[in-house]
C-alpha cells in the first residue's frame, strides 16, 4: 500500500514538474518571460561630474508587440480576459513603481557621500 502511495505522488509531482517545464518553454518561445528594466534615476557625483546610469541602456531594450490572436483582430473579446489582463496591467505599473522607488531611495542611501 505505501509503494503505491509513493507511486502515485512521484507520479503526480513529475506530471505536475512537465506541465510547469511547458509553460515555461512556451513563455520562452513567446518572449514573454523577459523582464524590463526599471527606470532608475541617473545620479551624478560632484568629484568627476560623470553620470552613473543604474539600468540597462535603454537603446537595448527592445519593445516586442504583444502577441494577437485573430478574435483580437477582429475585435472579438472576452470580458474576463480584458479585466484579467486591465488588473495584470495596473498591478505590474504599480510594482514597477514600488520598486523603482525602493531601488532609488537604496541607492541613494548607499551612494551619498560622507561628510
Amino acid at each position: 500500500m505505501k509503494t503505491a502511495k509513493r507511486r502515485f505522488f512521484l507520479l503526480f509531482f513529475s506530471i505536475l514538474f512537465g506541465l510547469m517545464m511547458g509553460v515555461q518553454l512556451m513563455s520562452e518561445y513567446a518572449g514573454l518571460n523577459e523582464p524590463k528594466p526599471l527606470n532608475i534615476e541617473l545620479i551624478e557625483k560632484e568629484e568627476e561630474n560623470q553620470l552613473q546610469p543604474v539600468s540597462p541602456a535603454q537603446e537595448v531594450v527592445v519593445e516586442k508587440k504583444p502577441l494577437t490572436t485573430d478574435r483580437e483582430e477582429k475585435g472579438l473579446s472576452n470580458l474576463f480576459s480584458d479585466l484579467g489582463s486591465t488588473l495584470a496591467d495596473q498591478t505590474e505599473g504599480a510594482t514597477r513603481s514600488g520598486l523603482e522607488k525602493v531601488a532609488s531611495i537604496v541607492q541613494g542611501s548607499v551612494n551619498k557621500d560622507d561628510r
